[in-house]
Order: C-alpha cells, then structure tokens, then sequence
C-alpha cells in the first residue's frame, strides 16, 4: 500500500540519494546527459541540499512499506505553488500512485494559493500532456530552453483532482 509523508530533511544526507537514483533512471531514458552518474549526482545535490535548508522547500515521500518509490518536491511563495520536481518509479508511473499524490498534495495547498506552475523537458511528453490535462499551459516560450514553463489557475488544476 502506497502511503506519503514529508522528507525528514535532517536526513537528508541519507535519503537525497534515493531519491536521486529515481530521478536519475526516469531521466535518462527521457533526456539523457552527457554527464556520468556521479557528476550528475554531485550537481543535483549541490542545488537540492541547500534549497532544502528553506522551510517553504518541502518534499513528500511515496512509500511502498519501507521503500521510497516516488517524491514530489515543490515550495510555495505567496500566492504560488511552484512544482519542482515529481518522480515515481517506473512500476508506479501510469498507476493510480500519481493520483494520490496530487490528492495528498491538494489537501497541504494553502486556500491563497491562486496559481501553480511547474516546468517540464520538452522531450518528457507524458509530463507535458498530463500538465495540459490538468489546465496546465506553456508560458515563456523561446524554443531555446530544453524546459517547457507551465502554469495553470490552482482552483482549475485542484478541480480536476477530485
């Protein structure tokens, strides 16, 4: 049974990794790097650790029993809710697990919250597709960036999640 809870964040030095590794393995299937695995490692703790230092940084945990399957990483400021990061492994992508983590996500959302935005790789066309489904549009837009902006009205996006 899939259950969600906060990262402990004075654990961070030992859960990072996990959470990383599932990361990593959605990703390069998607956008592969030209990185190694510890560079890449390095550089994504160097960002996270320390943004991780802030109290509006906050992750919840998807449990499977004691394993960590999936994690959703977002902050809030005023009235936004920026979606940084949400990964599920493989057997838990297409499943219900996604579902349920909005639902425990839309139930913390404060009721000022009036938009929330996320960004998206250009290649990862399922992500994409599922912001689009939830009210989700692309805003910005050079075409440079390998990263897609969307954002959505909250009210719009917390409705189809029911």
């Amino acid at each position: 049974m899939i259950t969600f809870s906060y990262l402990d964040k004075s654990d961070k030095r030992n859960l990072l990794p996990i959470l990383f590794d599932i990361l990593y393995n959605n990703m390069k299937v998607i956008a592969p790097s030209d990185l190694g695995y510890e560079e890449e490692f390095a550089q994504w703790v160097s960002r996270v650790s320390p943004a991780l230092e802030r109290s509006a940084r906050q992750v919840i945990v998807c449990h499977n029993g004691k394993n960590i399957v999936g994690f959703l990483q977002y902050y809030i400021n005023r009235e936004l809710l920026m979606i940084e990061e949400v990964q599920l492994e493989r057997s838990y992508q297409r499943t219900m697990t996604f579902y349920r983590l909005c639902k425990y996500l839309k139930e913390m959302i404060p009721g000022n919250v009036q938009q929330i935005e996320a960004f998206a790789h250009r290649q990862n066309i399922n992500s994409i597709s599922l912001m689009n489904h939830l009210g989700m549009a692309s805003i910005d837009d050079d075409g440079n960036s390998p990263f897609l902006h969307l954002r959505g009205c909250a009210n719009a996006v917390k409705s189809k999640i029911r």
